[in-house]
């Protein structure tokens, strides 16, 4: 929390976003209960869902111009892509988020999901893409292993493994801020898993142009 300190002659209002409509689609601080009737000169907002999708529609260029990592990350991610497209000579390259670690207890455990069935994830996808090659993007190292299918981890840091997964045409795995940035710079097609039974349509992989 901002120091109110450095305030000390600021009429301040502090908004609690949980007390927020979130049937509407942007952030207003114009609704009569969150009592902002006042001329408040500083207001503080706090809350997990404080955001405002259209506006970051609207500004995403802008937004993805501000969030670009330095040349060298770029520079390095395109040859890994490019070496990862060489090997099979494939024209598609889809990420596997596979979120382990802090999901076994995040929510309850209810996006941790087994090895096995990122496996599926994976030759589901494959028979709607069979064009694809795979890779993994994990915070554990595990691998997956699928009978006549090569499938490359990425291995790398979690700034190499975000440009990397930025550079995939698909991005699959369960929902998950870290695929949704890599998505919305990357322009990537994004599918999150909400159970671990869902197994996407081809048309269910979508551009993430807000959050």
């Amino acid at each position: 929390m901002y120091k109110l300190s450095r305030l000390p002659n600021a009429k301040v209002a502090i908004v609690d976003v949980r007390k927020y409509d979130h049937t509407k689609k942007e952030f207003m601080l114009n609704q009569p209960h969150l009592g902002l009737d006042k001329p408040y000169r500083t207001v503080l907002v706090q809350g997990w869902s404080f955001r405002n999708p259209q506006l970051v529609e609207k500004h995403r260029k802008e937004i993805i111009a501000y969030m670009m990592p330095k040349q060298y990350y770029m520079d390095s991610a395109k040859r890994w892509r490019d070496s990862v497209m060489d090997q099979k000579h494939q024209t598609v390259l889809v990420g596997i988020h596979m979120r382990l670690g802090d999901f076994k207890d995040f929510e309850g455990g209810r996006y941790y999901y087994e090895v096995k069935v990122y496996e599926k994830l994976v030759s589901h996808i494959r028979s709607i893409l069979p064009n694809a090659s795979f890779v993994v993007f994990s915070n554990e190292s595990v691998d997956i292993s699928i009978p006549g299918l090569y499938i490359q981890r990425s291995g790398g840091n979690a700034m190499e493994d975000l440009v990397r997964m930025s550079m995939c045409h698909y991005i699959a795995g369960p929902p998950s801020t870290f695929s949704i940035c890599a998505a919305f710079v990357g322009h990537a097609l994004l599918y999150h898993m909400h159970y671990a039974t869902s197994m996407p349509a081809l048309e269910e992989f979508q551009e993430v142009v807000s959050f």
